[in-house]
C-alpha cells in the first residue's frame, strides 16, 4: 500500500490546485482520505508546505557593495604589498 492515490487527492483538490493553502484546508481534505493513523496527515502538511514553498519562492540576490567603499574584505585579508586594489 502507498500513499500515491491519498497524494493524489490532496493535489486534485481544487482548493489546493488554485493555491488556497492553509491548515484548515488539510483539516478539510484529510476526513474524506480516511487518514486515521497520522502519517497521512503528515505527508498532507509536507505537500502543502512544499508547494506552497514553490509558489512564493523567490530568487537570492546577492548583496551589492556601495560605490568607494574601499577594497573588499577579500582584498584586504592578503598580505601587505601581495596585492594592489
Amino acid at each position: 500500500r502507498t500513499t500515491i492515490p491519498a497524494l493524489e487527492r490532496i493535489i486534485g483538490h481544487p482548493d489546493f490546485r488554485a493555491g488556497r493553502l492553509s491548515t484548515g484546508l488539510l483539516e478539510r481534505i484529510l476526513p474524506a482520505l480516511h487518514a486515521h493513523d497520522g502519517q497521512h496527515a503528515s505527508i498532507a502538511l509536507i505537500a502543502a508546505v512544499l508547494a506552497e514553498y514553490e509558489r512564493t519562492r523567490q530568487p537570492a540576490s546577492a548583496p551589492t557593495a556601495p560605490q568607494n567603499a574601499g577594497p573588499s574584505a577579500w582584498a584586504r585579508s592578503t598580505r601587505p604589498g601581495q596585492i594592489s586594489t
